[in-house]
């Protein structure tokens, strides 16, 4: 991919000299209309869900662990606690708390995108 940069009033190409401006303030809108607008950066928490299986202290739990976001300072994370016990008298508690996790994520994003 060619990636268009400044060197003052310099266009260059690659990093090869390619044109001149008037201006460093020309340079620089030329460049930005051959490289048009900046990407976005991905989001490093999409996959990120909310409600999660996982053993505690007190056997199987589901968890909910609120989508990290990023901030002016830096990336703000929830706290993951458990919200839901499976009761030991159960059995295939693992397969449970999995079950309602994945019910929970589903109707969560859903509800928040």
């Amino acid at each position: 991919m060619t990636t268009f940069t400044t060197c003052g009033k310099q266009v260059l190409r690659d990093g090869v000299h390619f044109a001149d401006a008037t201006d460093e303030e020309s340079a620089a809108a030329i460049v930005a209309q051959f490289n048009g607008p900046p990407a976005e950066e991905p989001d490093p928490f999409a996959d990120h869900k909310c409600w999660s299986a996982g053993e505690s202290s007190k056997g199987w739990a589901v968890y909910h662990e609120p989508k990290p976001k990023k901030t002016e300072v830096g990336t703000s994370y929830g706290l993951r606690v458990p919200a839901l016990l499976i009761f030991e008298g159960f059995a295939k508690r693992d397969q449970i708390a999995q079950r309602i996790a994945d019910i929970l994520n589903k109707h969560w994003e859903a509800a928040n995108g």
